[in-house]
């Protein structure tokens, strides 16, 4: 018997998959990339031979790079919700998530 609920389901799984793969292919485009996330001198992982040696500076820079890229793959993941075709939103929840994140970032 058809169920149009059914095909539903399928399609967000698919989108979801897909987006999940998107989402991995960012994050190696990311890894990939020679340019520095931070501004300041960036410490290749080779020249850190012990994490426990490493000054704060460093540690901050190691860590940043990683969070930074994080939450651009993130943003991006969220950028990809606008697809219409796929998803169904109101001005009032792109309004709701926009105030979200605006007051996170000032915290």
């Amino acid at each position: 018997m058809y169920n149009e609920y059914d095909d539903e389901n399928e399609i967000m799984e698919m989108e979801t998959a897909a987006e999940d793969a998107e989402y991995m292919e960012g994050v190696n485009d990311a890894n990939m990339s020679d340019e520095p996330v931070i501004e300041g001198d960036v410490i290749p992982q080779e020249n850190i031979p012990d994490k426990q040696d490493e000054t704060k500076e460093e540690k901050f820079i190691r860590l940043a790079e990683v969070r930074v890229g994080k939450a651009l793959n993130a943003i991006q993941r969220l950028g990809n919700l606008s697809n219409k075709s796929a998803y169904h939103y109101t001005d009032g929840q792109i309004e709701q998530m926009l105030e979200h994140l605006k007051r996170r970032l000032q915290e």
